[in-house]
């Protein structure tokens, strides 16, 4: 088994991706997500450990197609090994 091939079945387990949770109710908006295209390198790491599917590989960077679903976890944050993406509470 790939890790490819693992990832949406562990999500179909969880229940996909959630909007109206707590986390989603408390802050005002959806979460600014800024990657800055200098430092990132297009390593996908922020990609494979969103857990709710906000960024997507257009080409050789990631980019925000969900912005709206983002829980504000930070962990493409913290794990971009390149300090690439920001990720900001929306207003």
């Amino acid at each position: 088994m790939t890790k490819g091939t693992a990832k949406p079945a562990a999500r179909a387990k969880r229940g996909g991706n959630r909007t109206g949770s707590r986390i989603d109710k408390a802050r005002k908006g959806p979460a600014i997500i800024t990657i800055d295209r200098v430092r990132c390198k297009g390593c996908g790491i922020c990609v494979e450990f969103c857990p709710q599917d906000v960024l997507q590989m257009a080409g050789q960077y990631p980019e925000v197609v969900a912005a709206e679903c983002c829980t504000q976890c930070q962990l493409c944050d913290f794990l971009c090994p390149d300090f690439a993406i920001i990720v900001r509470e929306g207003k």
